[in-house]
């Protein structure tokens, strides 16, 4: 995708230097107790848009009220469930600040690093996916916006940031992640949308926003390409991982159809997520 918006510019630019941080991050040993849980800070502003440039990362999410759990709701595969009341316009899953069960993620040879609030899972070549039970998910033909922020350390087809539902039924999947042609795209079977292959070693936040009968796909907060469709998803736990290998930074669900203005927030708040890495 060619991007001549200078804003846009400034939010690429960003990615790529995240992606050189947090693999500094890494090998610098800034990773802590595998076992000990974290839950993030939620946000009750959006951020401003008008930041860019290095004013971009220089300041923090507005709004962020310290000490105050994400409200995200979900139920791991240790059976431990987050109680809070969830407002609407949140997102009704959170995986930055879910419970989840450690021993499955050793068990499946995914790596957990938790630096400062930011929550990494680090898949490898003979890592395992693993699910979790999101209660309230949207399946059918439901508005909905899948969110994922990942780094692709290879490009494998059929890489699975967050998918659910059930493959091969037309309509009845929903799939974020690499498509067999490798391209970045959206799959529910008949239901598709697509990008192009992503760069190794590159962090990309894509979204999927699924309105009426119009699916969209957006990367690094911009719409790149869209179809006219219907989803009928099934209800199943939502699965991370599976020809992935890299790090999945952030994976959020709503039951609705977030906005183009709503996307770009999104992204820009996982990049000042990233930035507390530093």
């Amino acid at each position: 995708m060619k991007i001549t918006d200078e804003g846009n510019e400034n939010m690429k630019h960003t990615l790529s230097l995240l992606t050189t941080m947090l693999v500094y991050a890494l090998c610098a040993g800034a990773v802590v107790d595998e076992r000990k849980p974290i839950v993030s800070q939620s946000s009750t502003q959006t951020p401003a848009l008008a930041r860019s440039g290095s004013g971009l990362m220089s300041q923090t999410r507005q709004g962020a009220q310290e000490n105050e759990p994400n409200n995200a709701g979900g139920v791991a595969n240790n059976g431990q469930t987050n109680q809070q009341v969830r407002n609407p316009a949140d997102p009704i899953f959170d995986l930055n600040s879910t419970s989840l069960d450690h021993a499955e993620l050793k068990k499946n040879n995914i790596r957990l690093h938790e630096l400062n609030t930011v929550r990494l899972l680090q898949f490898m070549t003979n890592s395992r996916p693993f699910s979790i039970e999101v209660p309230d998910l949207p399946t059918g033909a439901m508005e909905r916006t899948i969110f994922a922020v990942a780094r692709f350390d290879e490009v494998r087809p059929n890489a699975s940031l967050a998918s659910y539902g059930v493959g091969g039924v037309r309509g009845g999947a929903a799939f974020l992640g690499l498509q067999y042609c490798n391209d970045i795209g959206f799959v529910g079977y008949g239901c598709d949308v697509s990008s192009t292959s992503p760069v190794e070693y590159e962090i990309y936040a894509l979204a999927a926003v699924y309105s009426g009968d119009t699916l969209t796909l957006y990367v690094n907060g911009q719409p790149v390409s869209s179809n006219t469709c219907t989803l009928a998803t099934v209800k199943t736990p939502v699965s991370f991982g599976g020809s992935f290998v890299g790090m999945l930074v952030q994976v959020r669900l709503w039951k609705r159809a977030l906005t183009k203005e709503e996307v770009a927030a999104e992204t820009r708040t996982a990049i000042d997520m990233l930035w507390e890495i530093r």
